[in-house]
């Protein structure tokens, strides 16, 4: 028994450490998904970089005391997945929000992200924020149109003062 029970604190605090680096997390009900899919999902996580583990909901509870995602706590109810995001809070929820697209039986329950709860409605907001690397890119290509644009405008006012002074 004394062994089980060091399992379960072991579990948690992996877990625990895995939820404190994450930028944000989503929750889903599974039930009814079958195994295979559940394989495949466990694939496309990989490959993107999401966390996902079924944990107990007591667990969860428990994990998420003391954390930015303590506002899920409520949100916990039946069969549960958690997915993490890491390097973009934006990566569980997109791959959630596209897996969901395939499989009826799986259903978003919820997600966090700076404290801030996300309905299954409003998922969409999340999973589709622009990563890091794309909002620096739109920022670059904004400057460099703003910086273009005003470079174009004063060449043609160079030229039309060039006419008017050739003109003459």
């Amino acid at each position: 028994m004394c062994n089980a029970r060091k399992k379960k604190e072991s579990l948690i605090s992996e877990v625990k450490d895995m939820v404190c680096r994450a930028l944000s997390v989503v929750i889903v009900n599974f039930s009814g998904v079958t195994a295979c899919n559940m394989n495949k999902l466990r694939k496309m996580s990989r490959d993107v970089g999401v966390y996902i583990r079924v944990i107990r909901n007591t667990f969860i509870k428990r994990i998420f005391e003391d954390t930015q995602f303590d506002c899920l706590k409520d949100e916990i109810v039946g069969s549960t997945l958690v997915g993490l995001s890491f390097n973009s809070p934006n990566e569980a929820a997109r791959l959630f929000l596209e897996y969901s697209e395939e499989d009826t039986n799986f259903k978003i329950v919820s997600a966090s992200f700076e404290g801030r709860v996300f309905s299954p409605a409003r998922i969409r907001l999340l999973a589709y924020l622009p990563t890091y690397e794309k909002g620096i890119l739109v920022c670059v290509l904004t400057l460099k149109e703003v910086v273009l644009g005003k470079i174009i405008r004063v060449l043609l006012v160079l030229c039309d003062k060039k006419k008017f002074v050739n003109g003459m």
